[in-house]
């Protein structure tokens, strides 16, 4: 990549990507990590090491952030390549992403498929399946140009 800036969105600080964070950091001059939200009391009780490491910028935006404020940011910072995780687990980056295509901008998603064995309600699986499966494979489509 030749783009000299850099935004990676994660669910949580994670002391296991420290390291991977770090050696970024040093390789973009404009580099910000993007938390959604801080710690958890599991991964607390798990001792986990939640101190965000000072040698690269990061943020926590927490979920109560709106649409604008998101969009203001992904506006400003449209000519840096994102990186976004979870696009599942957090409705915020999955507007990242729209917000992105929108503004014509880089991005790469990095996430996880949701655990089938999860135990959902009825209509939450029906939801699932009829709505926001075919919604989401049509936005690809569109964004994507496939």
């Amino acid at each position: 990549m030749t783009n000299k800036s850099l935004r990676i969105w994660m669910n949580i600080p994670s002391f296991h990507q420290h390291d991977l964070l770090e050696q970024l950091n040093q390789y973009y001059p404009d580099f910000e990590v993007i938390y959604a939200h801080s710690q958890d009391e599991l991964r607390k009780k798990q001792s986990w090491d939640f101190t965000i490491s000072t040698k690269y910028p990061s943020t926590i935006i927490n979920r109560g952030l709106s649409v604008w404020k998101i969009a203001a940011y992904v506006f400003k910072n449209r000519n840096a390549v994102h990186i976004i995780n979870g696009i599942w687990a957090e409705r915020t980056f999955f507007w990242v992403i729209i917000l992105l295509n929108i503004f014509r901008g880089q991005f790469l998603i990095y996430s996880e498929a949701p655990n089938p064995l999860k135990k959902r309600s009825w209509l939450t699986k029906v939801l699932f399946t009829l709505l926001i499966k075919p919604f989401a494979k049509i936005l690809l489509l569109i964004f994507l140009k496939i």
